[in-house]
């Protein structure tokens, strides 16, 4: 298994989201790949946790790449969110990602999980995402 792809894919990730028009007037540009502190934005994103799993061969390294983005409302209601983590979904599977290091070969949205935060008037929106990469 080889990780150096990891950051060639949370750069491509980040890129294709802040290059996105309707998402980073959506966001105000508020993505981030690390929590933001202080006061907090009414609503951003947050490339998220990462799970990597080989998938090499006698002769290719590959690895899939699980990995989450979150959209963090502190607004009421879940409309701004969705409309948020909708451009999200398709930005990253209609953008070609170019990698530094690496092929990818697919990415997918897995799943998508919307909850209400312990704090009043959080929501957040998890996207989870499976890039399958062969670093060649």
């Amino acid at each position: 298994m080889n990780y150096a792809a990891s950051v060639a894919l949370q750069t491509a990730i980040y890129d294709a989201l802040m290059n996105d028009a309707a998402l980073t007037a959506q966001l105000s540009g508020q993505i981030f790949d690390a929590p933001p502190t202080g006061d907090l934005p009414q609503i951003y994103a947050l490339i998220g946790d990462e799970r990597v799993l080989d998938r090499s061969s006698k002769t290719s390294s590959a690895a899939i790449h699980e990995f989450r983005v979150l959209v963090i409302a502190t607004e009421s209601g879940f409309t701004n969110a969705k409309h948020a983590a909708s451009e999200i979904a398709k930005v990253l599977q209609t953008t070609p990602l170019n990698l530094s290091h690496g092929i990818l070969v697919d990415l997918s949205l897995r799943s998508v999980r919307a909850t209400r935060g312990n704090i009043a008037n959080r929501r957040q929106i998890d996207l989870t995402f499976r890039a399958y990469i062969d670093a060649v």
